[in-house]
């Protein structure tokens, strides 16, 4: 699997990683372990401000003592 562009999970190149319409964005960062290292583990995007509905979070895994990312998964509930 290639590693995901921010190009891609910005839709920049045609993906279909579309994000809802939001206003916020909460991140979570890896506390421990190999990609520790200010990694983004979660971006939770709302609408309606910090206390808004969740419209969908992103969730990163890493590989190993790399860093690079290994996957980014889109949920919307």
């Amino acid at each position: 699997m290639a590693t995901p562009s921010v190009a891609l999970l910005n839709n920049q190149n045609g993906s279909s990683f579309n994000v809802p319409l939001h206003d916020y964005q909460a991140f979570t960062y890896v506390a421990a372990g190999a990609a520790d290292n200010d990694d983004v583990a979660t971006i939770t995007y709302k609408l309606g401000g910090s206390g808004g509905t969740t419209v969908a979070t992103v969730t990163y895994t890493y590989v190993g003592s790399t860093n690079n990312i290994a996957t980014a998964t889109l949920s919307v509930p």
